[in-house]
């Protein structure tokens, strides 16, 4: 018995001519496991099959006795192109590369058995690839039922392997909040998609459909969780950079371009037109942004910032245009964004040139028309905030 490529072939065989006698063959298979039958066509006989030949002439050759049982033929195949689909009824013949001479025979159950270890070397490598990512992994068949659930998925949703795996994902989240559903029934991926599959969980989430024969038989979703970010987001209030009473009294410079760029920060702050800043880091846009807010007629109102370098870009569309769940529900569940927040004030957006394009375009309406939806909403939001935007990069 030799192994190749993890296959075992079995190399204790004799070729006979069809003419030999079964008295012959049948003496061949006590020192064999086969005796492999030449013809037109390949007939094996195993050892364990010598009581299907009683009952027979002894002298009679083995061609008649295989005539007369209508003894079904074998396949033949390379080592390299031995596959699924071939004709696994009766022990494969093996051939070298060279398709003149047979190295071996394959049974069918040392293909299962092979097929078998396969599948574990691939369970264990995708099992190794989702415990070596640093987001949750879940994998799911195609009725819902877990079937991966790696470490970090038990740490993000602080639900243990043993008790989901196996079970229906839908037992520990709301139907609608799982994107999963939405693979399986839809078969098309997501990618990068902000998500909140309970009220203490954000995250950002790719999904994927598995599809074998054009069906869809699973999915497979990761999800990076944005928790932390979001909290502090909500958390941190704008740093106060300039005095409210005299804003523009902290720009001393002497320089004309200085002198110019306050000089023109001063006529506009009564205004509601949207302004851009362009700057080198570090040279004061946000001070600017600030005492263009609080120099104006605004000052009183709310004066927030959104940053569209440091948020990822699923969550900005959140962040900045809010989101609606439940939307026909008679309780639908809605979070403001900034615009929403900063209704009669100022949103100072920093690095404005990284807003992704799909947000520019719903962006640009908002500042055409002073009206946006919801992520997820149906509902049209006029807002009056003004925008201060600012980049490091000259846009011209």
């Amino acid at each position: 018995m030799a192994s190749v490529d993890q296959v075992l072939i079995n190399n204790s065989f004799i070729t006979v001519e069809e003419s030999t006698s079964l008295a012959k063959v049948k003496s061949e298979l006590s020192n064999y496991d086969f005796v492999v039958v030449t013809a037109s066509t390949f007939y094996v006989i195993q050892k364990d099959e010598r009581y299907l030949l009683t009952g027979h002439d002894e002298a009679s050759s083995i061609k008649k006795v295989i005539a007369d049982t209508n003894w079904p033929s074998s396949s033949t195949s390379t080592l390299a192109n031995l596959q699924a689909n071939t004709n696994w009824n009766r022990p494969v013949l093996i051939q070298a590369e060279n398709q003149e001479t047979t190295i071996g025979l394959v049974t069918p159950s040392q293909w299962i058995t092979h097929l078998h270890s396969q599948n574990e070397i691939l369970a264990s490598y995708f099992d190794t690839l989702a415990e070596t990512i640093n987001d949750a992994v879940t994998a799911v068949d195609y009725e819902g039922n877990v079937i991966l659930w790696n470490t970090a998925a038990e740490h993000t949703y602080k639900i243990q392997r043993d008790d989901i795996i196996g079970r229906k994902i839908g037992e520990h989240f709301k139907d609608e909040s799982i994107i999963l559903h939405t693979i399986l029934n839809e078969g098309r991926p997501v990618r990068g998609t902000y998500h909140r599959p309970n009220e203490q969980t954000h995250v950002l989430i790719n999904a994927s459909p598995i599809i074998r024969n054009n069906r869809v038989i699973g999915g497979v979703a990761t999800e990076h969780d944005i928790t932390n970010i979001v909290r502090l987001n909500e958390e941190i209030d704008v740093s106060l950079l300039i005095p409210k009473d005299n804003p523009f009294s902290s720009f001393t410079g002497i320089s004309p371009e200085i002198k110019q760029a306050v000089d023109i920060a001063k006529k506009v702050a009564s205004t509601d037109m949207p302004i851009l800043l362009t700057g080198e880091p570090g040279s004061g846009k946000e001070m600017l942004a600030q005492a263009i807010h609080y120099g104006g007629s605004k000052h009183k109102e709310p004066f927030l910032s959104l940053n569209c370098a440091t948020i990822p870009s699923g969550l900005l569309e959140i962040e900045l245009f809010g989101h609606q769940k439940d939307v026909f529900s008679e309780d639908p569940t809605t979070i403001a964004g900034k615009l929403e927040q900063a209704h009669n004030g100022t949103l100072f957006i920093e690095e404005i040139d990284k807003m992704p394009l799909e947000i520019q375009v719903k962006f640009l309406r908002y500042l055409e028309e002073r009206a946006f939806y919801h992520v997820g909403g149906t509902e049209e939001i006029q807002v009056q905030t003004r925008i201060v935007a600012s980049t490091t990069t000259p846009l011209e």
